[in-house]
């Protein structure tokens, strides 16, 4: 169908900030800490030399757990209760806080552990409660039945830019297209792929609906999230590095990537683009 004002775009990792409110909400009621170890809330974690990991680690891509399983397919990816398990048994790649490398695939997971963990119920639907409905916007981990016409469909990726993200770094490849899902319109117009939970990409949306999310995170909406000093957390980013995976400078607060790229012209920004 043409283009409508509902019409429901997948954003990619704009998605990634969208999964970490949950666990921003989760801090705000005092149920999640950053400063905890992950393996206080998700004993599995501590797997693989991962225990030391943090709760803020994990949120700003220093977990060491950026990859999913390297037997991993498509399919796969629809079951997030079992690739969570997955995820959480691999060894880390590197001593937790370490390493900044962006978990492309694996963030949302992560988030959706925590959520689980805390709450009992998934990510998915934590988000649909807790965010959506009490700003009224459109956004869905998990596209209902009835709104699947209303996505758009996503075109493949130029060879060019495949090739230019592949060359990032030695690590981009497996990274960003272990599985190769992300480019291929016949995955991520599936009606699987729209109704799972894939919480670092998957997010479905507008970009009307996304601007409230940051509007209640600013102070400059009528319906707050999190208290005005929990917000504040995410003006204060951990160190930057050179994220391992993109082959940049990178640095996040609480999930929430800080863009500078820009800032003689617009400011700094707090949020994630792909």
């Amino acid at each position: 169908r043409a283009w409508q004002k509902d019409t429901l775009v997948m954003p990619y990792s704009v998605s990634k900030p969208m999964a970490a409110l949950c666990c921003l909400i989760l801090i705000d009621r005092g149920l999640l800490h950053p400063d905890k170890l992950v393996a206080e809330y998700w004993p599995e974690f501590a797997e693989g030399g991962k225990g030391d990991c943090t709760v803020a680690q994990l949120l700003e891509h220093r977990a060491g757990a950026p990859f999913v399983p390297e037997n991993c397919v498509p399919e796969d990816l629809y079951d997030e209760v079992e690739l969570t398990r997955k995820i959480a048994l691999q060894p880390a790649l590197w001593h937790p806080g370490d390493v900044l490398a962006e978990h492309a695939i694996t963030f949302g997971h992560l988030c959706g552990a925590l959520v689980r963990r805390i709450t009992g119920e998934s990510l998915g639907a934590f988000f649909q409660r807790e965010v959506a409905e009490c700003l009224s916007a459109d956004l869905h981990f998990g596209v209902p039945q009835e709104r699947l016409d209303d996505c758009a469909a996503l075109s493949a990726w130029p060879t060019s830019t495949i090739q230019e993200l592949k060359c990032m770094s030695p690590l981009a490849e497996v990274g960003l297209f272990q599985p190769d899902v992300l480019c291929q319109p016949s995955v991520v117009n599936s009606r699987e792929w729209r109704q799972a939970q894939i919480p670092a990409v998957n997010l479905h949306c507008t970009a009307r609906d996304i601007a409230k999310v940051y509007s209640s995170l600013a102070g400059s909406s009528g319906t707050q999230l999190v208290t005005p000093a929990t917000a504040n957390l995410l003006q204060t980013p951990s160190a930057p590095g050179i994220d391992k995976v993109f082959g940049f400078e990178a640095q996040w607060a609480l999930g929430f990537q800080h863009n500078d790229w820009s800032e003689e012209e617009t400011g700094s920004s707090i949020g994630s683009t792909f």
